[in-house]
């Protein structure tokens, strides 16, 4: 395959969150933001990074700081800018999730991993 096949540019792709812990937390309202459809490799680091600090601390700060920025709204806007923020913590804890869970798919990255424990 010729590398040129590979390459192309970012594209905003609509994400809704739709599960029973947003709808829980959000007056049973779905979420919908955007997002880009490929980020670069130091995307893929800091996506790591948030989910060893998550890990570490068992607190989802890193991973809020680090989906922050990549929340756009349907212009491709960053929405989470110049000290806008939401009321309900409990929402953005979620909306980072979602975010996390999205981009892990368009990365090729599972958080779900498999441990073989028969050789203890």
């Amino acid at each position: 395959m010729d590398i040129t096949e590979l390459v192309a540019e970012p594209v905003l792709v609509k994400v809704t969150l739709k599960d029973k812990e947003i709808h829980d937390i959000n007056d049973g309202q779905d979420i919908t933001f955007w997002m880009l459809d490929r980020y670069d490799g130091e995307v893929y680091y800091k996506y790591k990074d948030a989910w060893e600090k998550v890990g570490e601390d068992e607190d989802l700060k890193a991973l809020r700081e680090f989906a922050m920025p990549l929340i756009l709204n349907k212009d491709g806007e960053q929405v989470f800018k110049d000290g806008k923020t939401i009321r309900n913590f409990a929402v953005l804890n979620q909306i980072a999730l979602g975010l996390s869970k999205e981009l892990g798919k368009l990365l090729g990255v599972s958080k779900t991993e498999t441990v073989d424990d028969s050789t203890n």
